[in-house]
């Protein structure tokens, strides 16, 4: 009997990145069609994750997806050649498929970080008197 895939749970905060990037649809039900991966998005949700700094919340995620990639890489693919599923995900992924996904969330949070970097300083709005 062939041994089924392993579900895979992303590493915080990774995990929680995905969940907001979960846009288009579910994940459950669209699999990865269901995010949105893109800088902007990225971007986007990195604000809403509260770290105590733009450049604590980008080491973190581009630390998780080296831990993701490791950890995936000493899996096993079963009989067809899928390696996992990513919990709450509905997809099965081979190890190029994972490692596409993190490659392409890597530069996105790359992107991401950089243009948090680049951004210039919101407009100095002082008081008027009266």
């Amino acid at each position: 009997m062939p041994r089924p895939c392993a579900t895979y749970k992303l590493p915080a905060p990774l995990d929680r990145l995905v969940k907001l990037c979960e846009i288009r649809c579910t994940g459950e039900c669209c699999g990865l069609e269901a995010f949105d991966f893109s800088p902007g998005e990225i971007d986007r949700a990195t604000t809403k994750m509260g770290a105590a700094t733009d450049a604590t919340v980008f080491a973190d995620l581009l630390r998780a997806l080296d831990r993701a990639d490791a950890e995936v890489a000493r899996l096993y693919p079963d009989a067809r050649g899928w390696i996992c599923s990513i919990e709450g995900i509905n997809q099965y992924l081979t190890l190029d498929t994972f490692k596409q996904l993190t490659d392409s969330l890597r530069v996105g949070v790359q992107a991401a970080r950089d243009r948090r970097t680049t951004r210039p300083p919101p407009p100095n709005i002082s008081k008027r008197r009266r």
